[in-house]
C-alpha cells in the first residue's frame, strides 16, 4: 500500500441502489484503505426523509457531517437544527441522529 490513495466517490458502491431508500450511500474507506477513520458519502434528495424512526447511533465512533450544498435538517436527540452548506456537524457517540433533506 501507498502513502495516499485517491477514489472517485461515484465509483464506489452504492448501498441504497436498488432500495426504497432516497438518494445514495457510499462507504469509502474499504475503498481508501482506510484503517482508523470512516468516511461515507451521503447524497439526499431535496424534500426526501433520510431516516424514518429514532435514527442511529454509534457507541464508540464520532461521526462528522459536511454539509456541501444545501440545506440540511437533522435531529440530534430532541433537537432540530437546519445546517446550511459549507458547514460541518461533529456528533458524539451515543447520540441518536437523522438528518432529512
Amino acid at each position: 500500500m501507498t502513502d495516499y490513495t485517491i477514489v472517485r466517490a461515484d465509483d464506489v458502491r452504492d448501498h441504497y441502489a436498488g432500495t426504497t431508500v432516497p438518494g445514495e450511500f457510499r462507504r469509502l474507506p474499504p475503498a481508501l484503505h482506510a484503517e482508523q477513520v470512516a468516511v461515507t458519502l451521503i447524497r439526499v434528495p431535496p424534500h426526501s426523509d433520510f431516516e424514518q424512526g429514532t435514527g442511529h447511533y454509534h457507541e464508540e465512533q464520532e461521526e462528522v457531517y459536511i454539509v456541501a450544498r444545501g440545506t440540511l435538517t437533522m435531529r440530534f436527540g430532541d433537537e432540530i437544527e437546519r445546517v446550511e452548506a459549507g458547514s460541518a456537524v461533529r456528533v458524539a457517540p451515543q447520540t441518536p441522529r437523522s438528518h432529512s433533506a
